[in-house]
């Protein structure tokens, strides 16, 4: 009993409150998804492979959530990775061309070009720009394929292995 009267509670403070939608993408309690339906006791998410998943909404309520959906910007965290004998000046001119060319990437706030980290195998490279939510995959993806192609053009080397991370 206890347990249904706090997944009533905690559906009652989703419904008022609001941190999640029908339609927005999720990630809580170990799952992400897209919210199908939001029920007095549960909430039901799709995963990306198409699973439907219910989480009790007294968790739900009392977890973190975090929406991708709910701000109309987002911000990438891409980190690149360059070799050690790279021309760092270079390479962010670079990157400020990739970003300049696609006019999807926002200029206010100013796309951000900095040096990561140092390690033994690479010189680690943090891409911080703006881009609406809905285009946010794509451009992402994108800026990807688009840095590779550049930095083949220019001959810079990327180390062997790969170390990406963006949210």
């Amino acid at each position: 009993m206890q347990g249904s009267l706090a997944n009533f509670a905690g559906g009652l403070l989703i419904i008022l409150f609001k941190p999640l939608r029908v339609g927005d993408y999720i990630q809580t309690q170990g799952e992400s998804g897209t919210v199908a339906a939001i029920f007095i006791f549960s909430t039901k998410i799709i995963t990306p492979s198409n699973q439907s998943v219910y989480i009790p909404n007294g968790a739900l309520s009392n977890g973190i959530i975090r929406n991708f959906s709910k701000e109309i910007q987002r911000r990438t965290d891409i980190t690149l990775s360059v070799n050690h004998n790279s021309e760092l000046h270079q390479v962010k001119s670079i990157i400020a061309d990739v970003i300049k060319a696609d006019k999807r990437i926002q200029s206010d706030p100013e796309p951000l070009i900095l040096i990561k980290d140092m390690t033994s195998e690479a010189i680690l490279i943090s891409v911080l720009a703006w881009t609406s939510n809905a285009e946010f995959g794509l451009v992402v993806s994108d800026f990807y394929e688009n840095t590779k192609k550049a930095f083949k053009h220019n001959h810079i080397s990327i180390p062997a292995f790969s170390r990406v991370n963006y949210h």
